[in-house]
């Protein structure tokens, strides 16, 4: 037997989708049709393939890319106001608040600026998911970022009326 699409028909083929339910789930199909010449006689085949699979391939790639839009436009709404109350906060650190006031106003700024960096690593995933990001080394002292870290929970921490504490062992 020889298969074989010469002649006058390569120019006729039909190719159809079809969007169907069945008991509740959608399925996608795609029929083509084309004559062709089998074993020197003319004849039609017929291919249908269910393509549901790769329609939903689709459809998750673009709610991905429908997610990363929004988290990328939500991010950078949050940077602007965040700046402006860290910016006013700074500013009222200067105007040499009462004692327990300046401690407050310390422990908001750095809530704030904690905040911000958490927006920030949400614009770095961002960078990550379509690789663009430049990683630098950088000295950190961690001892400091421990005691900062603590000072941040330090507030919630006393509320619910847990002692927080850290200790550096230099």
């Amino acid at each position: 037997m020889e298969l074989s699409t010469n002649g006058f028909f390569d120019l006729i083929a039909v190719s159809v989708t079809a969007n169907l339910k069945y008991k509740g789930q959608k399925a996608s199909f795609e029929m083509v049709i084309m004559p062709i010449t089998w074993d020197r006689a003319d004849a039609v085949a017929i291919v249908l393939s269910d393509i549901t699979f790769q329609e939903n391939i689709i459809a998750l790639k673009q709610a991905d890319k429908n997610k990363d839009l929004v988290m990328a436009t939500v991010s950078h709404e949050l940077r602007t106001p965040l700046n402006g109350i860290i910016r006013l906060l700074q500013i009222l650190e200067t105007k040499i608040p009462q004692e327990d006031q300046s401690e407050n106003i310390s422990l908001c700024k750095d809530n704030a600026i904690l905040l911000l960096n958490i927006v920030n690593s949400i614009l770095d995933l961002q960078l990550v998911r379509n690789g663009e990001l430049k990683l630098k080394l950088a000295q950190v002292n961690i001892c400091e970022l421990l005691k900062e870290t603590v000072k941040l929970f330090q507030f919630m921490a006393s509320q619910k009326k847990i002692r927080l504490e850290s200790q550096n062992h230099e």
